[in-house]
């Protein structure tokens, strides 16, 4: 691929991610197009249907996330004694990056449906995350018990959109239940 047609393709993957983030999976593909700074023909000629750029999203952001764990991870394996930092880190890239509304966009309702890259990109995302959640218990910041999925689910079900605007009234919340959900993770399950 020419490098102008991969940095539109880029483009429109990016512009979608953003909108996908911010206004969930039913956005026109000619608002991508807009944001995207192409045209909607242009759009059609890189993903022939909504299900493709869905894809190529999905890859986009799964890439994006590995590279992250795979930073953190190798951090984390270098100076273990900031331990806290790392997952407080770790849970707030994941919110930051709006899993939230992207993984419902993103998803099919069965993991297993996934195309082969995206089923190799779905376990390697899970290797790095039991790392973390290794290196975690380790430093004693994620309690006994805990598995990655449960540290992700909990989060983005702390995190779903909300009906009514409480940061407006309270800017720092989100913090704040982070902290809250923090400390629950730290004490792990009961026994």
């Amino acid at each position: 691929m020419r490098a102008d047609a991969l940095h539109r393709r880029t483009a429109i993957i990016a512009a979608a991610c953003q909108l996908f983030r911010t206004h969930g999976g039913d956005v026109a593909l000619n608002k991508v197009a807009v944001q995207a700074g192409v045209s909607v023909a242009t759009v059609y000629r890189n993903f022939p249907n909504r299900a493709s750029l869905i894809r190529a999203c999905a890859g986009y952001m799964g890439n994006a996330f590995a590279q992250f764990q795979q930073r953190l991870i190798a951090d984390f394996e270098h100076s273990p004694a900031s331990g806290e930092g790392y997952v407080r880190a770790y849970a707030t890239h994941i919110l930051t990056m709006g899993l939230n509304t992207l993984i419902p966009a993103f998803a099919p309702e069965d993991l297993d449906s996934l195309s082969p890259e995206l089923i190799a990109q779905r376990d390697l995302l899970e290797r790095n995350g039991r790392r973390f959640i290794e290196l975690g218990q380790q430093q004693g910041e994620i309690g006994p018990g805990v598995t990655h999925l449960e540290f992700i689910v909990g989060l983005l079900s702390l995190a779903r959109p909300r009906e009514v605007d409480i940061e407006s009234h309270q800017p720092d919340i989100q913090e704040k239940i982070i902290d809250l959900y923090l400390a629950g993770i730290k004490r792990g399950h009961r026994a």
